[in-house]
């Protein structure tokens, strides 16, 4: 009505969404010289913008505006066609929003025309989804309006709720849908999960503003038979549309749907940079000319003289819309992306360069791109950020700490070793190799007599060698050569073969045992190269596979002993774990030591290396190129929940395996960089993905022509040359010691740690650790610190869904970002969800079904039936879409459940298995499942033995405030810590009690609830106002005699006053709920509100009485005013826009839910504002916020209400964050570190 208003009344209306911050509103209203706000009562009033120049409006509130007859006189003054009719806002590249002024004739021009394509009517409705601040608006307003339609407004509380959308269409005859097409997306979602709601007299759709998904069309032509569909597009500097497409059948071959021909009155041109126009098929810029082409910018000739140009040859004005396409034969023009860096997101226009200078302004950061790819769900922010330098003096090499601990244990485990022992040890283990090869050859019939001679061919004749084997053959020959136990002629045949016995042969093995018995280095090892040695001409002509003699039967026992129960890889595994343990002990809970194996195989090093790791802040990954040997690792490490699993080959990207660069603080890699074909290019594949700073950890064999390794190894698939590194001119298998260390220096690892050091003896062994500490040279940058950073500056829309850490942006060879190497290099779908994880499949139709809702809703294939649905990425606004969807999965269920009843039970059970038992029962058994709702205990994480951490509930009665908390810790302790959860079990009965006495006795069923249990010693937790009830849980356990080893209040404490007032609750849990208390209509200052509460409390000292703030005057006349006009309002309203002004990240609620969950926070406001608590006399924890304090309450009066109660040891430890924040995403890490210190890491471990 504002905008109709102000159109009648001969002035330029100027739509400003009130969800901005204040900051831009006002920004906005100075910079469009407003002199007159249409507002209402309960928004605030507008602020001038704060350069001292542009005096706030004044604010006409029309909800205040007394009813009477329409005015008769004419309008206040003559409006021309050529006049502006409305300024609409968009993103500009400066960072400063921009105001397109479009006149009357213009967007008359396009309104006209689009209605004269649809034959609008007066028996037409348009059912009004924009808001007025996006230009689709404008036609939704006057486009029906002008042809004697209706306009349909859904209702504020449910306008982003498809069903509601559905029973409007229905209901009022709707005939025009008017949106972007992720709009229409979620309808079709909606009609598919309940077809009967599709609306009958639907007959035209009309979709702008974004790409089309190809699918969509089709779509929708099956859900809405009868309506037609057409794809609008233009600019709001177009007078929002200038050229329009009828969609018939979409041919999925396409690249996009057609963009297809100006609407009447308006032409586009596909220009060059000369402004010549291109023929058809070849790419230009599109230009809009005609009778929509806006009047230019406001109060910014100079951007509208760069935007708004004349045609070269014809002299017709244009707007240049930045915009790429081309046209096509038959006159229709194909869309082909934008030329510039201004986006569509979610319907906002976004200027790319604005996100890119914001993500910039941050210390770690070189460079960044910021791109918008589309996806399936539509366009994502994506930013690609170079990370900066660090300083020149910083010190690259691998820390001193980390390198000590690496020579000590492998000198720990070495011990008192003879080194002449085991050198006699390694010269006879080589010597027993060469004869074995010799019987080879000679049980061939080779070399029957002392002056027999062959060339190469005839003995790789004789030996029946396959041809994946010539290569070795040829390297025994070249051995026993070097050995002096044969020779090579001029012409290349060898002769003078040392004869040697089955007897003599016998003897060396047994040699061998009784050295092997003084050294100690490894049975395993000699039984595996025995067996192998026995069976060479079966190896050499590839009847038997090398593999079964490793693994025989099903198991890894006989690879685990080879690989690590010999002295040469034992002592550097030691070594290998004690780095990484030095490593992971500057971590924190917040901040683990990610690190990924590689090659991991049997798990010989994983061994050693979880020893040392356990009780480590620590997230491993363990991978191998083969799932052979992922099912056993999961069951021998199971007891290490930090561990994961999957497939990782190092021939391949990190990207290619949905894993993204900068993700892992240490790669280890235990003799696996020889299988690759390129060690070098194997190195800079790991290089990616380590974290700048970020430690290599290789063992490797270091010994080129090694006759045991000969007879053994040699014969796995990957061994047989074809190499392109160093080893290629020498024709090696193995890269040497002085050649790893320059293939590391090309990688840039500076002063690398190269074990054994200075011992020629270990060095004989052949196999090296080598220490290096990669991309030292740049300052690592984390992507939950840059989103952090960006948010802080940009508005939700603008903050990259999306990061990708690089070490360098790649650049065209005219030296501008590459943006096509940038997408290509994007991890797989479900980059996070582990490399290649293998999950567990899910067990019936139910679950495959939801595996496959939750796999399209998150965009992770392959889910499992444990997958932690938070853990994947998923968050409330998913659940809030899940549960929209739900009905498909099990029918009949999808329109009865509450958004906040799944995410609480998603709380408990995060997995595909855990919701599909809650449905069945919801289902099936729904007593059940009621009965188990009453219990207040939730296992959240853990066995369930030892010290329990529970975590008592906040003022709504749910755990939903502690939902990113519980992600954290599921994460970090993996099930180790035992958590529990303490929700309110009967809202009925809690209602229904005496708020002097409910904290008290509902603390003491929750104490008895717990000790049921068996457990004996807690740590309890409280958030908000869960702390008061907290300390009444402590109190009876521990005079039930359980130990209560900590108790911690997060944020809370008791108001200094009983609470009477029912507005005021509802004031405080609007802020409570994240709404701003304008938008309901409640004072805009929080200080106001509490410094006219202090003043009554002066009047009636210890009671807010109800409806007393209402009676003020004076100084506080405008507060009183805003609570009688509140108390005034009929509930239902008041909740209404409670609904209404819910953010996002509260979640979605019908009316009738969210007021039941104010009258519990009503409930427990009443409740804590009549406790009287006893001193508490053992220790506290106060986790206190730096934010700001919302009413009623300070920092100081907060922290003295602790000190006052507790008699023991208060700890005060102050955490970022606000109130309604801190427990949040960004801030749960380091919320869950503090818990770990104060239960002295029970809550993990």
């Amino acid at each position: 009505m504002a905008a109709l208003a102000a159109s009648l009344a001969g002035t330029v209306y100027v739509p400003v969404d009130t969800t901005q911050p204040e900051a831009r509103r006002a920004r906005i209203l100075a910079d469009a010289g407003v002199r007159a706000v249409l507002t209402q009562s309960w928004l605030p009033a507008p602020a001038d913008a704060g350069d001292g120049e542009a005096p706030a409006p004044a604010a006409i509130t029309v909800d205040e505006v007394p009813a009477g007859p329409a005015p008769s006189d004419p309008l206040p003054r003559a409006v021309e066609p050529r006049d502006p009719a409305y300024v609409i806002y968009t993103s500009g590249s400066t960072g400063a929003p921009k105001g397109v002024v479009v006149s009357h004739r213009s967007a008359l021009n396009t309104l006209d025309g689009v209605d004269g394509l649809l034959d609008v009517g007066p028996g037409d409705r348009v059912l009004a989804l924009a808001a007025l601040g996006f230009d689709l608006s404008v036609y939704d307003l006057f486009g029906v309006l002008a042809r004697g339609g209706a306009v349909v407004v859904p209702d504020a509380a449910r306008r982003g709720d498809p069903s509601h959308w559905a029973e409007l269409l229905e209901e009022h005859g709707v005939t025009l849908w008017n949106s972007v097409p992720a709009q229409a997306g979620m309808l079709a979602d909606y009609l598919d999960s309940a077809p009967d709601c599709a609306p009958s007299a639907l007959r035209a759709l009309l979709l702008s503003g974004d790409w089309i998904p190809l699918a969509l069309p089709g779509r929708l032509r099956g859900l809405l038979p009868g309506a037609r569909l057409y794809s609008l597009g233009g600019a709001t500097e177009g007078s929002i549309w200038s050229i329009h497409h009828p969609v018939g059948t979409v041919d999925p071959s396409w690249p996009s749907v057609p963009y297809g021909r100006p609407l009447p009155n308006q032409t586009f041109h596909v220009l060059d940079a000369a402004g010549r126009d291109r023929p058809d098929w070849v790419p230009g810029e599109l230009h809009i000319g005609g009778e929509g082409v806006a009047l230019g910018y406001l109060g910014d000739p100079e951007r509208t003289a760069e935007r708004f140009v004349d045609h070269p040859r014809t002299g017709e004005r244009l707007y240049r819309t930045g915009d790429l396409g081309r046209y096509r034969p038959s006159g229709d023009l194909e869309f082909l992306g934008r030329e510039d860096d201004q986006v569509k997101i979610r319907g906002h226009r976004v200027e790319l360069a604005e996100v890119e200078a914001a993500v910039a302004s941050h210390p770690a950061v070189a460079g960044v791109a910021v791109l918008a790819p589309e996806e399936r769900e539509g366009r994502r922010l994506t930013a690609f950020v170079e990370t900066a330098a660090r300083a020149a003096d910083a010190d690259r090499s691998v820390p001193a700490p980390v390198a000590d601990a690496a020579r000590r244990a492998a000198a720990a485990e070495v011990g008192e070793l003879d080194r002449a022992e085991l050198s006699a040890f390694l010269d006879r283990m080589r010597t027993t190799a060469l004869e074995a090869m010799t019987l080879t050859l000679t049980g061939a019939g080779l070399f029957p007599a002392a002056g027999s001679s062959h060339p190469e061919a005839e003995v790789l004749a004789a030996l029946r060698a396959d041809r994946r084997h010539h290569r070795l053959v040829r390297r025994w020959l070249a051995a026993l050569v070097d050995a002096g136990r044969l020779r090579r002629a001029a012409d290349g045949s060898l002769a003078g073969l040392t004869p040697v016995t089955a007897a003599e042969h016998a003897a060396g093995w047994d040699r061998l045992a009784e050295l092997e018995a003084r050294v100690r280095y490894g049975t395993d090892v000699l039984r595996y190269l025995r067996e192998c040695a026995g069976r060479l001409p079966e190896l050499l002509t590839a009847e038997l596979d090398v593999r079964s003699l490793l693994f025989p039967g099903e198991g890894t026992d006989a690879a685990s002993g080879a690989y690590r129960d010999n002295l040469a890889i034992r002592h550097l595994n030691a070594a290998v774990a004690a780095a990484l343990a030095a490593l992971a002990g500057e971590r924190t809970a917040d901040r683990p030591l990610r690190v990924l194996e590689v090659g991991a195989g049997t798990g010989g090093t994983t061994e050693a290396v979880v020893a040392a790791l356990a009780g480590h802040p620590v997230e491993y990954l363990f991978t191998d190129v083969s799932p052979f040997f992922l099912t056993e690792a999961r069951e021998r490490f199971a007891a290490f929940p930090w561990i994961s699993f999957g497939l990782y080959d190092i021939e391949r990207t990190a990207a290619e395996q949905g894993r993204s660069p900068h993700s892992f603080d240490a790669v280890v890699a235990a003799n696996v960089l020889h299988d690759a074909v390129d060690a070098d290019a194997a190195l800079a594949r790991l290089r990616e993905v380590l974290v700048p700073g970020g430690h290599l950890l290789a063992i490797e064999t270091t010994l080129e022509h090694d006759p045991a390794l000969m007879v053994s190894m040699e014969f796995m698939e990957g061994l047989d040359g074809g190499h392109h590194d160093a080893r290629t001119s020498a024709d090696q298998t193995f890269l040497t010691r002085a050649q790893w260390l320059e293939a590391l220096a090309g990688a840039g690892a500076v002063g690398t740690v190269a074990l054994p050091e200075d011992d020629p003896g270990l060095e004989r062994t052949g196999q090296g650790l080598f220490l290096a500490r990669l991309k030292a040279d740049r300052l690592p940058a984390e992507p939950q610190d840059l989103a952090r950073h960006a948010a802080a500056r940009l508005p939700e829309y603008m903050v990259p869904a999306r990061w990708q850490v690089l070490d360098r942006i790649p650049l065209t060879g005219n030296g501008k970002v590459d943006r096509k190497r940038l997408l290509a290099e994007l991890p797989a779908a479900g980059a996070d969800a582990g490399v290649g994880a293998v999950a567990a499949a899910p067990a019936d139709e139910l679950e495959r079904a939801l595996a496959g809702l939750w796999s399209e809703l998150l965009d992770r294939p392959g889910v499992g039936r444990e997958d932690d649905f938070f853990d994947l990425g998923g968050d409330s606004l998913l659940v809030a879409r899940m549960v929209g969807r739900l009905g498909e999965v099990l029918p009949g269920t999808g329109e009865d459940i509450e958004w906040e009843v799944v995410l609480r039970h998603l709380l408990r059970t995060p997995t595909v298995a855990g919701l599909a038992a809650y449905l069945r029962d919801l289902s099936g058994q729904v007593e059940a499942a009621a009965d188990r709702a009453r219990d207040p205990y939730v296992p959240l994480s853990g066995p369930g033995g030892g010290a329990v951490t529970a975590l008592v509930h906040a003022g709504t009665g749910t755990l939903v405030p502690y939902r990113s908390l519980i992600t954290e810790i599921r994460r970090r302790a993996a099930g180790r810590g035992t958590v529990v959860g303490l929700e309110l079990p009967d809202v009925a009965a809690f209602l229904d009690a005496d708020p002097s006495s409910v904290i008290v006795r509902w603390a003491a069923d929750y104490a008895r609830a717990l000790l049921e249990r068996g457990g004996d010693r807690f740590h309890v937790v409280g958030y908000c106002l869960g702390g008061l009830v907290a300390t009444e849980v402590a109190r009876s356990l521990t005079e039930a005699g359980a130990e209560v080893a900590s108790l911690t209040a997060i944020s809370t404490h008791r108001p200094p006053f009983r609470l009477e007032d029912e507005l005021i609750s509802e004031y405080a849990f609007a802020v409570m709920m994240g709404i701003d208390p304008v938008a309901v209509g409640f004072p805009a200052d929080e200080e106001r509100v509490s410094a006219a509460s202090d003043a009554l409390l002066e009047a009636t000292p210890g009671v807010l009485p109800d409806g007393a703030i209402g009676l003020l005057d004076g100084e506080f006349a405008d507060v009183a005013e805003r609570f009688r006009v509140l108390a005034a309002t009929p509930r239902s309203e008041r909740v209404e826009r409670l609904c209404s002004a819910l953010p996002p990240s509260a979640g979605t609620y019908a009316p009738e839910a969210l007021e039941e969950m104010f009258r519990i926070f009503r409930q427990s406001v009443f409740s804590i504002s009549r406790y009287e608590p006893a001193p508490y006399a053992g220790d506290v924890a106060f986790l206190r916020h730096s934010g700001a304090y919302p009413f009623p309450g300070n920092k100081e009066s907060v922290t003295s209400y602790w000190e006052r109660l507790v008699l023991g040891d208060l700890r005060v430890r102050d955490v970022p964050g606000d109130h309604f924040g801190m427990l949040s995403a960004p801030y749960a890490p380091g919320i869950l570190q503090h818990l770990e210190a104060i239960t002295g890491g029970d809550v993990v471990a």
